[in-house]
């Protein structure tokens, strides 16, 4: 919360004397619970926070709720509340992308052996992706790859992300030439 809105309207401003305010507000562990007022408000502001880097917004309520304090229903314990927040799904991950890999036919013999090729790569090995139908070549680093997803990650020469591609369609595309 406090990142975002540094970036956002520096250190100087009001919106981040607020966000400090709520964030100590937020984080005090005094035995007396804070007033409803000052509750409401630093429930509003984590709301906002959370649903800023993508929160669905009944997750960021009930996140807010119980951060402030406002939630007068304590059978939620703050180990389900993480819990249920490990639980959920992040970008590029659900139903969608377990959809799209059980639709994949099975490799070939020589598509998996790139594949088991690919998976020993160390990061920084150039690849070069033919483009467009005239063949002109395109050189990509592989910057990183999860073998738990097995989603890759690839800059160019200056670093910037130019593309990502699941292992899988990488070892297809490397079976083709």
């Amino acid at each position: 919360m406090l990142t975002l809105t540094s970036l956002r309207h520096g250190e100087d401003s009001q919106e981040w004397r607020e966000r400090e305010e709520a964030t100590a507000m937020g984080s005090s562990r005094s035995p007396a619970p804070p007033t409803r007022p000052r509750t409401r408000t630093l429930a509003a502001q984590i709301d906002t926070a959370l649903r800023q880097v993508g929160y669905h917004e009944d997750e960021a309520s009930a996140i807010a709720r119980r951060l402030s304090r406002s939630d007068d229903d304590e059978a939620t314990s703050r180990t389900e509340l993480t819990a249920k927040l490990k639980a959920r799904a992040r970008l590029g991950e659900g139903e969608h992308a377990e959809a799209k890999k059980a639709q994949l036919p099975p490799r070939s013999a020589e598509e998996q052996g790139c594949y088991e090729h690919l998976r020993t790569l160390p990061f920084g090995t150039w690849f070069e992706f033919v483009h467009n139908q005239q063949g002109d070549v395109r050189r990509q680093r592989l910057s990183w790859y999860s073998p738990v997803t097995d989603n890759a990650l690839f800059v160019n020469a200056r670093g910037h992300k130019v593309g990502e591609h699941s292992l899988d369609s990488l070892a297809r595309l490397m079976a083709q030439g």
